[in-house]
């Protein structure tokens, strides 16, 4: 999981919580598998940089909470979200409408953090869990940092820099659309290693310039790192997984 930093005084982003309705729109689906959602801003000044908490209203089994953490990478810029899959039909021709909206890009985590849980008087502290309906709601900074810490996130993790991935010279088009994924990539290189970590033939879903070896890393996690003849040089905007655990 790509990390979010703590923020402690002074200037910055702000902070947000943007609300969805799981009855109209497939959020936990968005949230895998989109690089980038638009969000529309309702009115609000929301801006590159900031950071939000994804919020889902309740489902039809009754749950309702945090489901990733993310930041704003593009925009606002007016459009249409008529193309975006994950609205449920019927649709409201005003919920796709070409409207001012920013592009968000997720940081999911690896478990919701769900009212009447272990962190449920965080939750109802939020505005949004008061609300009955809208789309964005402000965060003070505490309530970001209780979350990313309810979150388990590592403190010391460095900022979510999707456009920074996008903006590098040494990645192929393809290499920045596999790293700016939600997952981090992780998922274009399943299948790729045999049983005893080394390398196998690489996969067609996976860029094959981008060989990786599993590594142990001091976390206990595998974790793939690059091994090629040419790789491409880790970031610190790099996913967790592609950096030495000297840079993390």
């Amino acid at each position: 999981m790509r990390g979010v930093t703590l923020i402690t005084s002074g200037g910055g982003p702000r902070y947000w919580t943007l609300a969805a309705d799981p009855n109209k729109y497939r959020i936990s689906d968005a949230i895998a598998a989109l690089s980038v959602d638009w969000w529309a801003t309702k009115g609000h000044s929301l801006s590159g940089g900031d950071k939000v908490a994804i919020w889902q209203y309740r489902n039809r089994q009754g749950r309702r909470g945090v489901l990733a953490l993310g930041e704003i990478t593009d925009g606002p810029k007016e459009r249409s979200d008529a193309d975006n899959p994950y609205w449920i039909a019927p649709v409201d021709p005003a919920m796709v409408a070409k409207v001012e909206r920013v592009g968000v890009s997720y940081i999911p985590l690896d478990e919701p953090l769900w009212g009447g849980g272990p962190y449920n008087e965080l939750l109802t502290s939020l505005s949004v869990a008061r609300a009955r309906g809208g789309t964005v709601f402000k965060l003070k900074p505490d309530q970001w940092n209780d979350i990313v810490s309810a979150s388990g996130q590592d403190a010391d993790a460095v900022s979510l820099d999707v456009e920074e991935t996008r903006r590098r010279t040494d990645l192929s088009p393809t290499q920045k659309e596999v790293l700016c994924r939600p997952d981090g990539g992780r998922d274009a290189f399943a299948g790729m290693y045999s049983n005893n970590g080394v390398m196998a033939a690489p996969s067609s879903e996976a860029p094959s310039s981008l060989f990786c070896e599993l590594r142990i890393s001091s976390h206990g996690e595998n974790r793939p790192t690059t091994s090629a003849s040419t790789p491409p040089t880790a970031s610190r905007s790099s996913p967790i997984w592609m950096r030495s655990s000297t840079t993390v």
